[in-house]
């Protein structure tokens, strides 16, 4: 921990101190940083290949029908993480 944390127990205070450290930031000219618009995500074509590798495993037998749901689970986990994220190719 570096001298600038603060521990608290109650919620209360907690907040007035994160409500003093936003402002103190705000002050002292703070500036989020700019998004990064370089880095490639996936997007409907992954999640087709993702799709289409899952049902192939399946046809040659090489998954359970447990695995292809969590499979597709994890396809349409891929696809929503990139559009919460908001990033554009």
């Amino acid at each position: 921990m570096s001298e600038s944390d603060r521990i608290h127990d109650e919620s209360r205070a907690r907040a007035l101190d994160a409500k003093t450290r936003a402002l103190e930031l705000a002050r002292a000219g703070y500036e989020p940083p700019v998004p990064r618009t370089d880095i490639p995500a996936p997007g409907e074509n992954l999640l087709a290949t993702l799709k289409m590798g899952v049902h192939m495993m399946r046809q040659g037998d090489f998954v359970t029908d447990y695995e292809v749901k969590l499979g597709g689970k994890i396809c349409r986990s891929t696809l929503r993480r990139k559009r919460y994220a908001g990033v554009r190719r």
